[in-house]
């Protein structure tokens, strides 16, 4: 069989030490919350697909037992080349920074011999800011760990992100945020989704897949930190719920948000694919029944152009 051109694919590593979470990171993102309570050490790489955009995404979960660890150090080649993104998944909770550094270097010193530039993000896992004490250790802990990370990483473009199986919301925008940038059309796509907005007027847009997996996003300045994170909460349960409605049309779905707006979202076909618009939009746009035609024809129009730009991602 002839392997697909390069564009189709793209290659995703999850890395750790053993029991850092990697594993329990893709059943939470598949929500395989069956899976999530029935797992066992990682034997070795676990390789499992999606298809985002048409183009087929090889995920490969690297057990974290040392001996596993030193083998992908020793056949570099066989396990980084070809990388698009690294996730390093690092437990917060784990007091033995200096294993993970070390590890952490020596993945490093691999992609570096291997002339290999992925993109490359930390997941501080398994941090449960609603647990006050543990909270404050754990951010010392990171920023620890960023300070001694950003020493050794040299000119390696770095995200950082606290993650938890139990934030579900937190976990698929962490994700979704670095694996988007491994799309050159993203920064497109960032670009008309701040112009929706704008012409708008309204402080939230976001675009979904059905995963869920946040494509795009765009808030205004000001927009309280709590508000964002009700905001993604709700834009991917009505995600969910859109799932399967509306066939090949447009469809779209409205509930209250707070006193002054209502989080509305759009489901909508690109190729064979569904996507979701969810913005915030002031209540009194649906109390006029001109004001509401004027809405509906414009978010169409607004949605026609996310479209054309999705269309780009498919190879």
């Amino acid at each position: 069989m002839l392997a697909k051109p390069l564009e189709s694919q793209k290659k995703i590593i999850l890395t750790g030490l053993a029991s850092a979470g990697k594993t329990s990171i893709l059943r939470a993102l598949d929500q395989d919350f069956v899976g999530l309570h029935q797992l066992t050490p990682t034997k070795g790489v676990e390789h499992t697909k999606i298809k985002v955009f048409g183009v087929e995404i090889y995920r490969w979960d690297l057990g974290g037992q040392e001996g596993y660890r030193q083998k992908y150090i020793q056949e570099k080649e066989r396990y980084f080349s070809g990388t698009n993104l690294v996730i390093f998944v690092l437990d917060i909770q784990d007091e033995n920074i200096r294993a993970n550094l070390d590890y952490l270097r020596q993945v490093f010193d691999a992609l570096h011999e291997l002339d290999v530039t992925p993109l490359f993000s930390i997941f501080f896992h398994k941090y449960d800011p609603r647990i006050l004490i543990s909270s404050i250790v754990h951010r010392e802990r990171m920023e620890k760990y960023i300070q001694q990370i950003g020493e050794m990483k040299g000119e390696i473009e770095m995200w950082y992100y606290p993650t938890s199986i139990y934030d579900l919301t937190s976990l698929i925008t962490s994700f979704s945020h670095v694996f988007i940038q491994i799309f050159p059309q993203q920064e497109v796509f960032a670009k008309e989704l701040k112009d929706i907005r704008e012409r708008f007027v309204i402080p939230a847009i976001a675009v979904t897949d059905f995963s869920p997996f946040i494509i795009s996003k765009n808030y205004e300045e000001n927009l309280a930190e709590e508000d964002a994170h009700q905001f993604e909460a709700r834009m991917l349960t009505l995600t969910r719920q859109l799932k399967g409605r509306g066939g090949g049309t447009i469809s779209w779905t409205i509930e209250p948000f707070n006193e002054i707006f209502s989080i509305v979202a759009f489901s909508f076909p690109v190729k064979t694919e569904k996507y979701v618009m969810t913005g915030l939009f002031p209540k009194d746009t649906f109390h006029d029944l001109d004001r509401l035609r004027k809405f509906d024809m414009s978010a169409k129009e607004a949605i026609l152009g996310i479209r054309k730009i999705l269309e780009h991602f498919y190879v």
